[in-house]
């Protein structure tokens, strides 16, 4: 599930009371408010919705504006409905969802006092007070802070909590490739031997997943549920807020952040099952690795393949992914750092928010969202396009992209048209 990171979140503080409106649009899609000179305002959604509502009565603090409210409507919706009788529907997590937004930098809200003041509370327990009409940004610290700085002279630090679980439209098996559309529903495309293609489910979905050496896939729906086809097709019931691939299997990490894996087979889970991330050796080797604390322990192994690798040392890690016999992850300040070279290469330098791995290479979304690929280069598995991406997976010969202009782009091997991407996705 790839995270998109935005370098600067901007918090207006206008005179409009739009506390719940920032708040709730970070759940979902994110909206900004811009005050217009007539005394209007306009509300703009990151689909592509507006809506400009009348300026208020002039008076108290507060008022100054037309005041709004956000509704989410339980099928993957929210109205924005404003005190002059202006209303707006969005669509939830067009830009993530489960609060990817604000873990941007870090999720914070704005609540007005009614004197003048507004206050500006981050997750991480950071708060700020600031004056009615003053205009804060958050700047990524690269250093697992970020800075929340006022055009009133306040200044505060807080800590970043990074969402795991993000728009993550593109998944690929070794053979079949599959996205979520622009409609939410499912098209796949390759080879369809297990029925990966043919048997894609219907409905709605927000996250995809598919394992590198295997046939089959898992989709989380709207409702948050999953959804498996291919080789097999018995997911854990429930809910989840994201999933991992697995060898020849999947993992959903719960509510409370406990991990459920199917089948029931493969490496030992940890005697604590709430880390921070997991990552599954693509192989038959059985092993697994895991954030706790930021740093990254392994377990498992094989007899006949060996032990699991030793991890690259440090303290400040919160995303690793696996090959078949390597863990690599990002540290704070978005560098990244594996067990060892994939074959003979190290990771691309520069700042990055997310990858994927495949049996012997892998593929990382830098901080501008431009793609760099190293380990084995089989079929050009390592010729990433250019332009900026937002979801990226690997298999053993071939690596889709979901781009940021909207295109999903497909390289590497291509016996059973597992790169020739439909006209109709996304």
């Amino acid at each position: 599930m790839i995270r998109k990171v935005h370098r600067v979140v901007l918090v207006l503080l206008a005179a409009l009371v739009f506390a719940s409106c920032a708040s709730d649009g970070q759940n979902g899609s994110s909206c900004t408010v811009t005050e217009n000179q007539d005394g209007s305002a306009t509300i703009t959604c990151d689909d592509g919705t507006t809506a400009t509502v009348n300026p208020g009565p002039r008076g108290d603090d507060g008022q100054d504006g037309a005041s709004c409210t956000v509704v989410d409507n339980g099928d993957g919706t929210k109205t924005i409905s404003c005190e002059d009788g202006t209303s707006a529907t969005v669509s939830d997590g067009e830009d993530g969802t489960n609060g990817v937004d604000g873990a941007d930098g870090a999720s914070c809200t704005v609540v007005d006092n009614g004197d003048g003041t507004k206050t500006i509370s981050c997750e991480d327990g950071t708060s700020a007070t600031v004056s009615d009409g003053t205009q804060c940004t958050i700047t990524d610290n690269l250093d697992g802070t970020a800075t929340l700085s006022c055009d009133d002279g306040t200044s505060v630090t807080i800590t970043i909590v990074h969402e795991m679980f993000g728009p993550h439209r593109i998944a690929v098996t070794g053979t079949t490739s599959c996205a979520i559309k622009d409609d939410r529903t499912i098209a796949c495309w390759g080879a369809d031997l297990d029925g990966q293609v043919t048997n894609a489910p219907t409905g709605e979905f927000v996250d995809i997943q598919g394992h590198q050496n295997g046939s089959t896939f898992c989709a989380l729906r709207t409702d948050m549920t999953a959804a498996c086809w291919g080789a097999y097709d018995t997911p854990a019931g429930g809910t989840f807020k994201r999933l991992i691939q697995r060898n020849m299997g999947f993992c959903g990490i719960r509510s409370d952040d406990t991990i459920e894996c199917w089948p029931a087979s493969g490496p030992d889970l940890p005697p604590v099952n709430n880390l921070q991330d997991y990552a599954f050796g693509v192989g038959p080797e059985n092993w697994a690795c895991g954030i706790g604390g930021g740093a990254i322990t392994c377990w498992g192994g094989d007899p006949m393949f060996g032990d699991p690798p030793t991890p690259p040392a440090g303290l400040d890690f919160w995303h690793i992914v696996a090959t078949n016999h390597e863990v690599c992850g990002i540290h704070q300040d978005g560098t990244i750092a594996c067990s060892l070279p994939l074959d003979g290469q190290n990771p691309p330098a520069g700042t990055f928010m997310y990858m994927a791995a495949g049996q012997n290479y892998a593929c990382a979304i830098a901080t501008d969202g431009t793609l760099a690929c190293w380990g084995v280069n089989s079929d050009g598995t390592l010729d990433a396009p250019a332009g900026a991406h937002d979801s990226v997976d690997c298999s053993g010969r071939h690596t889709c992209a979901f781009g940021a202009d909207n295109v999903v782009r497909c390289w590497g091997w291509n016996q059973y048209g597992q790169i020739d991407v439909p006209a109709d996705v996304p």
